[in-house]
């Protein structure tokens, strides 16, 4: 999707399809899309389905407690930083450096609101240590309090 595009997808809404309208002359055409098609899926590693930061925190927080109750996790605080207008610190974890034993990534770097203690931007990397995402919250807000109308097909906000 590019740059000012607009996407909906609530899970038991609309047949689990991704609302979808592009900026521009194309934004006159509302397409419904499988979020696991290609068409969905291009240029992203992960469906929209797995983009919230609800699923962030559960993957995260299944390879941390794995990692930790097996002897594979090494973390560090590493500084603490403005990030999004934010005050963060910013973590480093390292897992195991064999692939084989499925965690998510070898290493991680994650930034932690010092305030609400959240998650605002993860970067993952793999077993060569090359950066394979980067996903970021700016602007976030917490329970904000969207209707079943924000969600409507003919609403262009």
């Amino acid at each position: 999707m590019e740059k000012g595009g607009r996407s909906s997808n609530v899970e038991g809404w609309n047949k689990n399809r991704i609302l979808v309208r592009e900026p521009g002359a194309w934004g006159m055409i509302t397409l419904n899309l499988n979020p696991l098609g290609p068409l969905a899926m291009q240029g992203s590693r992960h469906p929209i389905t797995e983009a919230g930061l609800e699923y962030l925190i559960k993957l995260l927080g299944e390879n941390f407690r794995r990692g930790w109750g097996s002897g594979e996790l090494e973390y560090r605080m590493v500084r603490e930083e403005l990030l999004y207008g934010r005050k963060t610190i910013l973590i480093e974890a390292r897992f195991s450096k064999e692939p084989r034993n499925h965690y998510y990534c070898y290493r991680s770097l994650l930034n932690f609101d010092m305030e609400t203690k959240i998650p605002i931007r993860v970067q993952v990397f793999d077993w060569e240590n090359q950066l394979i995402g980067d996903y970021g919250y700016e602007n976030l807000r917490i329970n904000a309090g969207l209707t079943d109308a924000d969600f409507e097909p003919q609403n262009r906000r």
